[in-house]
């Protein structure tokens, strides 16, 4: 709720965006909640509205939630009411078997009409199902570059500036990340009083972005060397695992052969609120990044006129599922009435 009210209040309602929240595995909340890890999907589609989720590759090593269970690495964990086809799990590195459900209910680049971005999420090696990072980016970036050669969409979009100059098939991009990455980009941000969409659409000039999280500084710097100077390179990298040291990548800046790739690194906290705004070159036919700003904000101490509405509403209906979550707290006997039996060292 404090993540959605910061972008609301810092990202300009002209420029929509798109969240890719990070699954909730370790917290009090998810531990104690009846519906276990299962209540993510209550958490971030339907009350947040969000529309993915990135998470390391380990949770597709489900068990009895359709997962490989003849793998050592399989755990108990029931997620079957976290696969759902509105909310998919972003996952680049990974090979997913048809034997695992995970397959049906996942995806490897994740495509925001109202963005026109094509994000992806590369987290973690030498897991299940993991396949090697560069390989996976590289092969994920020349989809995307096909996409859009074959949509001619970024031709279209530069042609459209031409003839007007106040066109917002380009526009600035906004990446934020705080346990989540969100990012908004061209579109004017509303219909109000419009007339109907366009039943058939102009096609979309996709562009890429990269989530990393691996925590392998090695990994990182081979996977950055060598993704910024593919034939296809990506816009932005955002390396949330503080693989720069704290001083390599500390704030945007330009790699690769031509320049053409931001990166910045950083550890993500958990009350941390960071965004990226991403200015992209209108007279580029590739629309490579002209300028990308970051901004890091405390959600520990919210202004008080973030706290509108929008945030009481979702306040009231997260404080609904954290009363479910504590009616079933074994600590304090709350799901029998009664405290748990206690072990002595008699008898």
């Amino acid at each position: 709720a404090s993540f959605a009210a910061h972008a609301r209040h810092l990202i300009p309602p002209s420029e929509p965006s798109v969240v890719i929240p990070l699954l909730d595995r370790r917290t009090a909340f998810v531990q104690m909640h009846p519906l276990g890890l299962n209540v993510n999907g209550p958490v971030l589609r339907d009350i947040m509205g969000w529309d993915c989720f990135a998470a390391p590759p380990s949770v597709l090593a489900t068990g009895s939630a359709g997962g490989d269970s003849s793998s050592s690495s399989a755990v108990s964990h029931d997620l079957s009411g976290l696969r759902r086809r509105d909310l998919p799990f972003l996952l680049t590195n990974v090979a997913i078997p048809p034997s695992n459900s995970w397959r049906y209910y996942s995806e490897i680049v994740h495509f925001d009409d109202s963005t026109g971005l094509a994000v992806m999420s590369v987290a973690d090696s030498d897991q299940l199902y993991n396949v090697p990072q560069v390989e996976s980016a590289k092969g994920a970036l020349d989809y995307v570059a096909e996409l859009n050669e074959a949509s001619g969409a970024c031709a279209a979009a530069t042609r459209q500036l031409d003839e007007d100059e106040n066109s917002n098939v380009f526009g600035g991009a906004e990446l934020i990340d705080g346990n989540v990455i969100s990012t908004s980009t061209m579109g004017d941000g509303g219909n109000d009083g419009a007339p109907d969409p366009d039943p058939d659409p102009p096609p979309i000039c996709w562009v890429p972005v990269i989530y990393y999280a691996d925590t392998r500084p090695d990994l990182f710097r081979t996977f950055v060397q060598k993704v910024s100077n593919h034939r296809h390179p990506p816009a932005l990298i955002v390396d949330v695992e503080g693989n720069g040291g704290g001083d390599e990548y500390a704030v945007p800046t330009r790699v690769g052969t031509g320049g053409d790739v931001w990166v910045v690194s950083y550890r993500t906290g958990t009350r941390g609120y960071y965004q990226h705004r991403i200015e992209l070159d209108k007279e580029d036919p590739l629309r490579r990044a002209s300028n990308v700003t970051l901004v890091v904000k405390d959600m520990k101490d919210m202004p008080d006129e973030y706290r509108d509405d929008a945030w009481a509403s979702h306040i009231q209906q997260l404080r609904s599922l954290a009363d479910e979550a504590d009616a079933n707290d074994p600590v304090v006997g709350r799901t029998l009435n009664a405290m748990p039996v206690a072990r002595t060292a008699l008898g």
